[in-house]
């Protein structure tokens, strides 16, 4: 079948085996989304972007399947299942669960969610200044849960070690490299690549640490403040099914995508607190370390996404998605510098009010060096 004749007959109400009045549809560069009253319906796009590969048929249906799964981890009764788009022998099309023999003639799958309310978002939250410390605290330990209880092993180790982190970097400047000088500043780019690719050079011993801490685990890979919930309490949607490479992560990298998005939505202090509670609920402080660096790479998806989204657009829309992926860029350049020098924490203070003790609890806790006026008098004494 067509994808675009599938897209098409999914515009119309008859489709549907339930009663629907509007179907909106809704795309981004890797699916076609329709809102269709109680229900959502979410195609994979036939594309192949490199990370990821919707060319063939039993590919989509694969990674259909693999969504509901994984996102079922971090839901309770939203993914109900893949449902197959079947024609009959006038050529119309219907939809049918995935188990009804007619569904050997599928032309096409969909992943079938419950439609959740849009003003119960995060996102939307936030703009209506109707999310506070409680809850930013409340989906903090949400997270907390979730990473603690994922999925470990040598294979998922392997796949968030350094190795794959510097993979998953440099693909990102590969990848928009092309978009220099038409979309992206050139200079800010080149800044952020040189930061990136140094701090992973600097700091290689922590992300091995982070590795064999047990830190690495089956994480969300996409979390977004627009696919966070408050609904029947805290809903996180839309992880990454197609790639074990961006899924298979440190904590920290989830994250530093939430927090680089709050960063954009000017929400730093409901980042702050989400990011506090989720240190004191898993223990890790070290994550501190990694965030600025993460939110950097982060919104350095965000644009790459933006600019192969670019390629699907034009006019009006195309004009607000460059206005977006010059945003996300210029965050990547300040989440950059934040991370591009070292930072120098100082600890003073009268003599026996405790600068000791604070200086080496705050090493301990970000895994920090830790220097002290008496030690540098010794060795500068020897």
């Amino acid at each position: 079948m067509e994808f675009q004749k599938i897209c098409k007959a999914m515009e119309g109400p008859s489709i549907y085996p339930h009663e629907v009045s509007v179907v909106e549809r809704r795309d981004t560069h890797i699916s076609s989304v329709f809102l269709a009253g109680e229900w959502v319906y979410k195609l994979k796009k036939p594309v192949d972007l490199g990370f990821l590969d919707f060319t063939e048929l039993d590919s989509r249906l694969r990674f259909c399947r693999r969504e509901v799964e994984l996102n079922r981890r971090l839901t309770q009764g939203v993914y109900r299942g893949v449902v197959a788009i079947v024609a009959d022998s006038a050529g119309s099309l219907s939809l049918v669960d995935e188990e009804d023999p007619r569904a050997e003639r599928a032309g096409e799958y969909a992943v079938k969610m419950r439609r959740l309310p849009e003003d119960r978002t995060l996102a939307h939250l936030l703009e209506e200044g109707e999310i506070g410390a409680a809850e930013a605290r409340a989906l903090g330990r949400r997270l907390a849960g979730f990473y603690r209880e994922a999925a470990r092993g040598r294979e998922i180790d392997r796949l968030g070690d350094w190795n794959t982190v510097r993979k998953n970097v440099r693909e990102n400047f590969e990848q928009t490299e092309g978009y220099l000088d038409s979309l992206l500043d050139r200079d800010l780019w080149m800044v952020i690549r040189e930061a990136s690719l140094g701090f992973l050079e600097r700091e290689r011993d922590l992300f091995q640490r982070r590795v064999e801490g047990g830190r690495i685990c089956e994480g969300h890979g996409d979390l977004r403040a627009e696919h966070v919930y408050f609904s029947d309490g805290i809903q996180i949607l839309d992880c990454i099914e197609f790639n074990e490479r961006m899924r298979y992560l440190d904590p920290a990298s989830d994250l530093g995508f939430l927090h680089s998005d709050l960063l954009m939505r000017e929400s730093t202090g409901i980042s702050a607190r989400v990011l506090e509670s989720y240190a004191f609920e898993s223990g890790d402080f070290e994550l501190y370390r990694l965030l600025d660096f993460y939110a950097c790479y982060r919104a350095m998806v965000r644009t790459k996404v933006g600019c192969l989204r670019s390629d699907q657009l034009s006019g009006a829309e195309q004009e607000e998605l460059r206005r977006q992926i010059a945003g996300h860029l210029r965050l990547a350049f300040e989440c950059a510098l934040a991370f591009a020098r070292p930072t120098l924490w100082v600890v003073c203070g009268l003599p026996a009010t405790g600068k000791s003790t604070l200086g080496r609890s705050l090493a301990n806790l970000f895994s920090l060096p830790l220097h002290t006026s008496d030690g540098v008098r010794k060795q500068l004494a020897a």
